[in-house]
């Protein structure tokens, strides 16, 4: 009987054949796809550890920039600017022992300042001698491990506690105006979308009485807060957008993601509408009056959370660092790298739609000068939109059905009129590059996002 066995000896010429053709073909996929898959692992491991490095940095800067704040509370610098968004990410960056070696002096600093400014009102409240404050214990230093591991935590436990003594430094001030903590100034949201959005002089949000149909709900708080308690306050509450609105429940079949809530599309005028689409204004940008944000850098699909959970989808690390030459492991196993997108239609659809999913985009806007604006958001299914690192639009509630039945199952001209919105923001944008940021969440079915600006 013949077998496979007796092959060598009948055939030798074909079982060489199949032989270097096997060997052949482990070859070509060692050198190919095995290849390109190490690589790609390679850098998507050297991308993490660019965002840990970049988020490092970012926690040295706010340490820089709280000793600043405690000294000019302290009498000691008046009148600085605001603080300026920085644009190194990419940069270079230091040694992580530098950057933990800047972190601890600069810890040490402020620990000092936090303690003089306690012993300073413990005299004035007593009458009794100033006495230097008792040095707090040092922040916890994380067990032995991974030397970068070690400097990210220890830099992360020294903000932290450097953040507390701001905090506590902010209470000072309050008490020092008002004698006692300050509660927002009241004032009347209007709109489906209007929670008062007014802060204080120490940066208390104003609580606003919710009103009906579409509005701005950017009621104004009347506090009296110094300067340096709105800068302090600027600074701690930097992720804390400065009004609140609606988003809402996505027609159709499945588990019901939002709730109806109330509130209508506001109209647009289209006499005298000069639509543009670009990232630049003033001098040699668009002449318009109806500006779509229309060109981004955009990363994802990342995992996104099924149902209500998109609310509270996982942090990426783009939320930490944006390296745009990065790569990252996205969702069902692919990996992703930031794309420039221009669209040259109105929404903005991120590549490679996909439910359950989470996205990112960046961009710079140019202004020739300073100017506030107001900013029409609008996403299907939820976005949480950064201004120079601000937050200015928080997504997240559940209140928005309204807006989907009137975008899907109405005759309507919101894609015309750039007005696929759910409500605006004022935004102060800065003479010279602004960053921009979001993070949109979609869950069943379609996906867009849209950022317009137009004259307050």
């Amino acid at each position: 009987m013949r077998t496979l066995f007796s092959l060598p000896r009948r055939h030798p010429y074909l079982s060489v054949s199949l032989a270097a053709h096997a060997a052949l073909l482990a070859l070509l996929y060692h050198f190919g796809t095995y290849q390109i898959q190490q690589a790609e692992l390679r850098q998507v491991d050297a991308s993490h550890q660019l965002a840990s490095h970049a988020n490092m940095r970012k926690r040295v800067t706010d340490m820089e920039r709280i000793k600043e704040l405690m000294r000019q509370s302290m009498g000691e610098e008046q009148g600085a600017a605001a603080e300026e968004p920085r644009f190194d990410a990419t940069s270079a960056p230091e040694d992580k022992k530098e950057l933990l070696a800047l972190a601890e002096s600069l810890s040490k600093e402020i620990e000092a300042m936090g303690r003089q400014l306690k012993a300073e009102e413990y005299a004035k409240l007593t009458g009794a001698k100033q006495l230097e404050a008792p040095a707090p214990p040092e922040a916890p230093i994380p067990a032995p491990g991974d030397a970068a591991a070690t400097a990210d935590a220890r830099i992360a436990a020294l903000e932290k506690s450097a953040r507390d003594v701001l905090s506590q430094r902010q209470r000072q001030l309050e008490r020092q105006e008002r004698g006692v903590p300050v509660n927002g100034g009241r004032s009347e949201g209007e709109g489906g979308h209007g929670a008062g959005g007014g802060r204080d002089g120490s940066g208390t949000a104003g609580a606003g009485t919710p009103g009906t149909g579409a509005g701005t709900g950017n009621g104004g708080g009347s506090g009296t807060g110094s300067g340096i308690g709105q800068r302090i306050a600027a600074f701690v509450n930097r992720d804390l957008p400065s009004r609140n609105h609606a988003s809402g429940r996505y027609g159709g079949s499945g588990p019901e993601l939002f709730d109806r809530g109330v509130g209508h599309m506001s109209a647009v005028s289209e006499a005298g509408m000069r639509k543009g689409a670009g990232r630049k204004l003033g001098a040699g940008g668009e002449f318009a009056n109806r500006l779509f944000v229309n060109s981004w850098y955009i990363i994802g699909p990342f995992e996104g959370k099924h149902g209500r959970g998109m609310f509270a989808t996982d942090s990426y690390p783009p939320e930490r660092a944006v390296i745009l030459d990065a790569a990252y492991d996205g969702k069902d196993g692919r990996v992703l790298r930031w794309r420039y997108v221009e669209t040259p239609s109105y929404p903005l659809v991120p590549p490679d739609s996909a439910e359950d999913s989470v996205y990112y985009g960046y961009t710079e806007l140019m202004f020739d000068e300073a100017q506030d604006l107001a900013a029409w958001i609008g996403a299907d299914d939820d976005v949480q939109v950064w201004v120079n690192d601000q937050k200015v639009w928080a997504g997240g509630n559940v209140n928005k059905l309204w807006f989907f039945n009137q975008v899907y199952d109405t005759q309507n001209n919101f894609v015309p009129t750039y007005n696929l919105s759910e409500g605006k923001v004022p935004v102060r944008f800065r003479k010279g590059r602004n960053k921009l940021f979001f993070k949109l969440s979609n869950g069943p079915t379609r996906v867009f996002f849209s950022m317009v600006l137009t004259p307050l």
